[in-house]
């Protein structure tokens, strides 16, 4: 890898380091106002959602449902470019880019289907609380893999030298 594009690559790094913590220490939590929203959960069931729902209240659904709308559409396109360039320098192969998208796809795949639980609030519908937290269950079971594999590639690399 050529010296400009490691600087460059190294800035773009910095950058979406510091947008990753300014969203998961300022933006998400105003959503929420401290309450833990659907999609930090494993899973859930219509009770759960429904009860999770009823917390967030009147005042608060609305900044949730913006939440949903705005600040975590971007969220995935700022982590799932930290992810795509730290996999890329540990494992330098461009198929292992299938795995920080598809997070990328099930988080924003899982915010419309929470929106739809928030629009619908406080008839939920059984099918839909089951994808939203299907979606919700995969978006973590592929993190876990993603920082799996990120990890594997570390090790290797360092055994490598």
């Amino acid at each position: 890898m050529n010296l400009f594009f490691k600087n460059s690559q190294n800035k773009v790094l910095a950058i979406l380091g510091v947008l990753i913590l300014v969203f998961n220490l300022w933006l998400l939590p105003l959503g929420t106002e401290g309450k833990i929203p659907l999609d930090l959960k494993f899973g859930y069931d219509t009770k759960e959602a429904f009860e999770v729902l009823e917390e967030l209240g009147a005042t608060i659904l609305p900044k949730y449902r913006f939440g949903l709308l705005v600040t975590d559409m971007i969220y995935p396109f700022v982590y799932g470019g930290f992810l795509s360039l730290l996999l890329l320098r540990v494992w330098g192969k461009r198929w292992i880019l299938m795995f920080p998208v598809l997070v990328m796809l099930l988080d924003i795949d899982e915010n419309l289907s929470i929106l739809t639980l928030v629009d619908t609030f406080p008839q939920l519908s059984d099918s839909d609380v089951e994808r939203a937290s299907l979606l919700t269950s995969a978006k973590w079971v592929m993190v876990g893999v993603t920082f799996s594999i990120l990890i594997a590639g570390s090790i290797k690399g360092r055994f490598r030298k």
